[in-house]
């Protein structure tokens, strides 16, 4: 299912040494809410996103990428 796919993605990625989370890469996650403002200010992307987004949904997309 989708969920081995991602599995199988994730597990290529550690192993050809690419970051998976951001927490693997430095990121703070203390900073979710501060990126998420930032990105509903100056984001025009989010205005044309097929899925709408605002500084809340960028802050949580971020938790969960970390």
């Amino acid at each position: 299912g989708q969920a081995d796919g991602i599995a199988a993605t994730e597990g290529w990625l550690e192993k050809v040494g690419l970051k998976v989370k951001l927490r693997d890469t430095g990121a703070s996650l203390d900073k979710a809410d501060e990126i998420g403002a930032i990105a509903e200010k100056g984001g025009w992307g989010l205005k044309y996103n097929p899925v709408p987004l605002n500084a809340q949904s960028v802050a949580q997309i971020y938790r969960d990428a970390y």
